[in-house]
């Protein structure tokens, strides 16, 4: 979700901040009578009202996935560099989301733009190709179907 403030309610609020691993803001309470049934209303900031909120289900799962997927190139050492800005800039969506509004817009096209580096990368990467294990969870992670040359090992 994008940073979201208190603006009412009959709890005392000692703290409030925006967390990356959770996509979310945290607020923290304090001296809060749970048998009382408290309420308190939240608001989103306005600047991210317009910016497309439907993108941002299914942030957190994305988000992990690519971490995921992020790490297991990692592991086998694929270079960094423009084969994978976008899985990484998706990586960080929330360091993004938290500053600037208009990131959530361009949250759809960064994944595709992410799918698109992995596929690639397990088209032509030869440690990615050797090791099928890695290659399946990668795959799954993101979506991708195997072609049936890959499936069989049909070499083009």
């Amino acid at each position: 979700l994008p940073p979201m403030t208190l603006v009412g309610g009959a709890v005392d609020l000692t703290s409030q901040e925006y967390n990356h691993e959770l996509v979310g803001s945290i607020l923290t309470f304090e001296n809060v009578d749970i048998s009382a049934g408290p309420t308190f209303q939240v608001e989103i900031d306005a600047e991210y009202l317009g910016a497309g909120l439907g993108h941002l289900v299914g942030l957190l799962g994305r988000v992990r996935r690519a971490r995921y997927v992020k790490d297991a190139l990692d592991d086998v050492n694929v270079n960094y560099g423009t084969n994978r800005t976008n899985l990484t800039s998706y990586v960080l969506a929330a360091t993004q989301l938290e500053d600037d509004p208009t990131f959530v817009t361009g949250l759809p096209q960064l994944w595709a733009g992410a799918t698109a580096e992995v596929k690639n990368l397990l088209a032509t990467y030869d440690e990615l190709k050797g090791d099928t294990r890695r290659s399946k969870f990668v795959s799954d992670m993101f979506g991708i179907k195997p072609s049936a040359a890959d499936m069989f090992g049909i070499k083009p």
